[in-house]
This record gives C-alpha cells, structure tokens and sequence, in this order.
C-alpha cells in the first residue's frame, strides 16, 4: 500500500459496522467479510478519506466490494492483498 498521504484503516465485523455505525448494508449473510474505514491525516487531525480512493490504495478490484458512501465505508467480501494475518485475528 503506496500513497503520498498518511492512511490508517479500521476494520469493522459485520456487528460491529451495525452497532458502531449504524449501517445496515454489511449483513453476514450478504456475502461480506468485514467492512473498513479508511482516514488521512490532515492538519494534525484524521478525517474520512475517499472509499473509493482507498479501493484503489488498496488495490481491490470492484468484485471485491461494495461503497456504503453514507458512512464512508468499505463493504469487502475480502481482505486486501497484503494485510497482515493478523488482522483476520481480530474479526
């Protein structure tokens, strides 16, 4: 994951995006692993960054998710290419 910008991402159970967020997209029988949010650093502070951008960071292909732009949000049906095994720990 190469980018000019500072990125941190938080990844999300199908539970925790509905608890947490209020979403309602991610159900576990919609066929989603894990729902991420992405943010960059911007003066000092960490904001939403683009969905859209971080797929494409990411380097996820469009069949691998799906764009909740209410809550700035990531819906994948995989983990990104690269991310540490020990992030499917956490899930």
């Amino acid at each position: 994951m190469e980018t000019p910008e500072d990125i941190k991402i938080h990844l999300y159970s199908a539970e925790e995006y509905q608890d947490d967020l209020g979403g309602t997209h991610a159900v576990p029988d919609g066929g989603f692993l894990v729902v991420l949010r992405a943010y960059r650093l911007l003066d000092d502070e960490w904001i939403d960054y683009n969905p859209r951008k971080a797929a494409n960071v990411l380097e996820l292909v469009p069949e691998d998710y799906e764009v909740d732009g209410e809550h700035s949000a990531l819906l994948l049906r995989r983990l990104p290419p690269g991310l540490p095994a020990t992030a499917r720990d956490v899930l």
